[in-house]
């Protein structure tokens, strides 16, 4: 009723919703009286335990099958787990005061007249498995508490199934309590504010689904505005699959002193304006305090005990209701405020609720599920498909079509590609220099340092040719900050020896040579920290190339089959490319590294050219001819003196100090440049050799099988095998599934169709 108590639920369809629900009338009729007699009918019976299979067969699985669940919101100790207890009837969660829910619970409730104890099951590593009670709290507890040791919460969802002659038919999913975020900002803690974020998150990742009911679950007397309902608001913005509940109803009754603000309260008109499409509420709930257990300090014995004292509460406060309120209440607000107060009321509408989404889901579950049958049949034919491949006689073929894929994927790594999440193989420049040492230190870089750090972005993720720019962006920086040597009078005199003692070419070149002599060791250890860095980011590389190679070779082995799930994709990528994986990294690697020896060689020897002997070198260099005739290349004094810095000798000579720094600074860009192109073509050297180095390394192997260096050819097909039999099984549960679910519609199609002579003899006669 606009307006007034009665708990609103305003579900719209499409016309093939509408035209389910007409099918499913019969059905729906069965929870329209009180008490559990509908609860036993097959028809009941047979559509819930159909729909916590297909919930089970899906997380087992992790297929998308979306199937409609209610999702519980509100912050912490606002009673959401308590509330959940009581909608079950027994107590099994750890509840109490702080975050004691730290990661979802899935609960799969049914109804079972037979079972006079709750019977749980617990599913854990992809089985499901009966648990006893007690077992049941002390491994949710034992989660609980492990998890707020480490302060961190969980997204994965544990899932519980419940038979119990109390239990309504529901799944139910308990979220983590959500913690004020304000409070947590001004906590001394320093994980207080990171775990609000992360529950937030959690919970607002709980409540996406669109076929997902949000139960908001909140203690509050003011319908103004609410925390929780905020975060609802953001993403169920009309509230229009959102059912409200208020807790702790026993203790507002006795703090509203009035009749007006009683009645104030239960009519929540503020709420009811603010949300004309809400989908039900609100509720009104009371929970008596005390748990189950056989010690003194627990409040009841059993659950009987425990079933009894929640009907007591409802009743007591619709007593007082009926006392207190009754006589000033209009008649349009008081019956239906009473008609939402109580666990059982919640719990009726609740089921009513998810029946009706349930049948609505019919036809899209059976869908679905054609489709995950369908996903299955395809990859067990690439499993086949992969198995013959194995064979001795196709495996050198296997091999080529990896390594072609590898080589592709390896080329468009140094090329560049926008088809890459950048997350789990990119880095920023201080990951890169903390896992491989930096060049030289970040003060030395100074102003350049920032500027190399702005490149693609600040704390830009770089992988593959962009990481390989930037090192050498930072190469380049770091000779630049080289310091400068002094070269002492007395290193001169012994430089120039007996007959250039007063020759000022001769001085000038052996100041030079002095400089360079003692800045030797100063660019050895440079080159030596490029080769580290340059083999880290090349080997990067590898891992990006080896691991899109290993989709690829299963993708191409199962070519026209339909999209597998990111875990079968992952399963038989980790199979069949993992096996040729680790020797394609071992021939990587050596190749690697022997062919960075050759360039870093190439580079050693330009720094020896520069020291040798006046009269020629025995060695050929780039940079020798600087010193042969150094005024051809001291050019652009600007360019130049942005290469060294003065200081090469005493303040008195400032004249040869200014001459030094203009050819060391020649001579560091000539460095520089010639590194820098020595390590280009080292990189796409690398590239041409690596596919026949590759194939030669893996035919070897295949030509050797009894070696202790061959392909694991035998433990990848037992994994195949292995996962071949998984996907047989998950094809006869979605098999049995699909008809589960044909048998459902088509009972609900003929229950119809015998319905239909009824309705027109009566029209006859009308």
């Amino acid at each position: 009723a606009a307006g007034g108590g009665v708990p609103t639920c305003r579900w719209k369809h499409t016309a093939g919703e509408a035209a389910m629900l007409l099918l499913a009338a019969p059905l729906l009729l069965l929870g329209a009286h009180d008490g559990p007699a509908w609860q036993g009918s097959p028809q009941a019976d047979g559509l819930y335990a159909a729909y916590n299979q297909l919930a089970a067969f899906s997380q087992q699985c992790q297929l998308p099958i979306k199937t409609p669940q209610i999702v519980v919101v509100g912050q912490q100790t606002d009673g959401k787990s308590a509330l959940i207890e009581a909608l079950m009837g027994f107590q099994f969660n750890h509840v109490g005061g702080g975050t004691k829910t730290r990661r979802p619970i899935a609960l799969q409730m049914q109804y079972r007249a037979e079972c006079e104890e709750p019977r749980c099951f617990l599913f854990e590593g992809g089985r499901e498995r009966q648990v006893g009670l007690q077992e049941l709290k002390a491994y949710i507890e034992a989660e609980n508490s492990r998890l707020e040791a480490e302060g961190a919460f969980e997204a994965e969802e544990l899932i519980v199934r419940m038979d119990y002659k109390y239990c309504p038919n529901l799944s139910i999913i308990d979220t983590p309590g959500l913690l004020d975020f304000d409070s947590a900002a001004q906590s001394t803690a320093p994980s207080a504010a990171a775990n609000a974020r992360a529950v937030r998150e959690l919970v607002v990742a709980q409540m996406s689904a669109a076929e997902r009911v949000i139960l908001c679950v909140e203690e509050t007397r003011c319908w103004q505005s609410s925390a929780v309902r905020q975060l609802v608001g953001e993403v169920d913005p009309t509230f229009g699959r959102t059912v409200v509940v208020s807790t702790k109803l026993d203790t507002k009754l006795a703090q509203l002193s009035g009749t007006s603000d009683l009645l104030h309260f239960l009519a929540a008109r503020p709420l009811r304006e603010s949300h004309p499409r809400l989908l039900g509420g609100p509720f009104f709930t009371s929970v008596p305090s005390g748990r189950v257990g056989s010690s003194p300090l627990h409040g009841f014995a059993t659950d009987g005990e425990y079933q009894d004292a929640l009907a007591r509460t409802e009743h007591a406060n619709l007593e007082y209701l009926r006392e207190v309120a009754a006589p000033a209440a209009d008649a349009a607000t008081q019956p239906g405020a009473r008609s939402a107060v109580g666990i059982s009321r919640l719990r009726r509408f609740l089921e009513d609720l998810l029946r009706e989404r349930y049948l609505m889901s019919l036809t899209s579950i059976i869908g679905q599920l054609q489709a995950a049958r369908e996903r299955t049949s395809q990859q067990m034919a690439q499993a086949d498909e992969l198995l013959e491949e194995l064979a001795p006689s196709r495996l050198r073929g296997l091999c080529s079509k990896y390594v072609s894929l590898f080589m592709e994927r390896y080329d468009l790594t140094i090329a560049g590609t926008v088809a890459t999440d950048t997350a789990p193989i990119g880095q920023t420049l201080a990951q890169e220099r903390a896992e491989a040492g930096a060049l030289c230190s970040d003060a030395a870089l100074g102003a350049d340092f920032s500027a190399l750090v702005g490149e693609g972005g600040a704390g830009a993720r770089l992988f593959g040719g962009a990481q390989f720019h930037r090192l050498l962006r930072e190469f380049e920086l770091g000779v630049r900050s080289l310091p400068s040597v002094l070269v002492t009078d007395e290193q001169l005199s012994n430089a120039l020896g007996v007959d250039a003692q007063h020759d000022a070419l001769c001085y000038g070149r052996a100041v030079c040579q002095a400089a360079m002599s003692h800045s030797l060791t100063q660019h050895h250890e440079l080159l030596t920290r490029l080769a580290s860095r340059v083999e880290h980011v090349v080997a990067r590389m590898l891992l990006h190339a080896a691991a899109t190679a290993d989709e690829g070779i299963s993708a191409a082995a199962g070519a026209g089959a339909l999209r597998a799930t990111a875990r079968r994709s992952r399963m038989i990528s980790e199979t069949i490319g993992g096996f040729l994986r680790r020797p394609v990294e071992e021939a990587f690697s050596s190749l690697l590294r022997e062919s960075l020896r050759e360039c870093m060689q190439a580079c050693y020897t330009d720094i020896r050219s520069v020291v040798a002997p006046r009269g020629g070198a025995s060695e050929v260099s780039t940079l020798w001819p600087i010193f042969a005739s150094p005024a051809n290349d001291v050019t652009e004094d600007g360019e130049v003196a942005s290469w060294a810095v003065g200081g090469w000798v005493g303040s008195g000579e400032s004249a040869v100090d200014a001459l030094v720094t203009r050819l060391v600074g020649a001579w560091r860009r000539q460095f520089a440049l010639a590194v820098k192109r020595k390590v280009r073509y080292f990189l796409i050297s690398l590239a041409e050799r690596l596919p026949t180095h590759l194939l030669r390394s893996l035919h070897t192997m295949c030509d050797e099988p009894t070696s202790t260096s061959s392909l694991d050819v035998a433990s990848a097909r037992a994994a195949l095998l292995e996962h071949k039999a998984g996907l047989e099984t998950e094809h006869a549960r979605a098999t049995q599934l699909l008809d589960r679910f044909y048998s459902l519609r088509g009972q609900l199609e003929e229950g119809s169709r015998a319905d239909r002579p009824a309705e027109a003899l009566a029209a006859g006669r009308g």
